[in-house]
């Protein structure tokens, strides 16, 4: 009887390690009910904690950023970075890919807070994205920044979209780098790409390998208040930033002017 015992846990334990891992951002839907979230501001129908390093003066070290950790409730965290003190906010969600982080912005965040921004970036594993889009917009709020603009990379582009999605998320813009209408979790339906009313900037190099040029070409004919640049790359998201030269100052000229444009003039707010 020990023998068989002993047999059956052996089962069970191999059974449950065998259990297939669920794919990157596939549990977005799985983030504990809003109103089990804790103690938090409100984005729309979406409650979010965040939270600052402390209530004193905050310390900026020498790459120009102050670390933050914003607080999704149930113990779930993300690191986080802002650069710059202005009134206006940019929140940059990176791409996916093993390796990729909130390093990938960097220059990007220093370039924008050199313009006048705030600007917070974080590093994610695919998860919740979308959610700490809206919380990093919060706690940018809670700052005094009064308009945000949403923006991404790969799957930041599609957390960023899908933040702008959310009733009541109070964004004023987009920009989406290289996203895709359906992976991860998520999937752009015409009906709520169509009822997004701010801005959103549809961007991609032309060769990109996971069809991100023609997924953004299809979306900027849905959103009602679309941009669209294809620019000569068989790169993916910020990669074409990061390899420099004429193709990724087209880029990085246009996703300045983009939101300068949205940030002089902020119109109706997304959703």
């Amino acid at each position: 009887m020990g023998r068989v015992t002993t047999l059956l846990v052996l089962v069970c334990l191999l059974a449950a390690c065998a259990s297939p891992a669920p794919e990157p951002g596939a549990s977005d839907s799985s983030v504990p009910a809003e109103t089990t979230l804790g103690p938090a501001t409100t984005a729309g129908t979406t409650t979010v904690a965040t939270t600052v390093p402390s209530e004193t003066a905050p310390t900026v070290g020498p790459e120009g950023y102050r670390e933050i950790t914003i607080d999704l409730g149930r113990g779930i965290e993300r690191q986080g970075r802002i650069y710059g003190t202005g009134d206006v906010g940019v929140v940059l969600a990176h791409m996916g890919r093993p390796g990729d982080s909130q390093r990938d912005w960097a220059e990007f965040a220093r370039e924008l807070a050199d313009r006048g921004y705030r600007v917070l970036t974080f590093d994610h594993d695919n998860q919740f994205v979308w959610r700490v889009v809206l919380a990093g917009a919060d706690l940018l709020r809670a700052e005094g920044v009064e308009n945000v603009i949403a923006a991404g990379a790969s799957i930041g582009a599609m957390g960023a979209l899908r933040a702008a999605e959310e009733p009541g998320n109070g964004l004023i813009g987009v920009v989406w780098l290289a996203g895709v209408k359906a992976g991860s979790g998520y999937a752009f339906m015409e009906a709520d790409v169509g009822a997004v009313a701010c801005p959103v900037f549809f961007a991609s190099g032309t060769g990109d390998e996971y069809g991100a040029a023609e997924d953004a070409e299809d979306l900027a004919a849905i959103a009602p208040n679309a941009e669209l640049l294809l620019v000569e790359s068989d790169l993916h998201g910020t990669d074409i930033l990061a390899e420099g030269g004429p193709v990724a100052d087209e880029l990085r000229e246009a996703m300045f002017g983009f939101i300068d444009r949205v940030a002089a003039e902020p119109g109706e707010p997304c959703g």
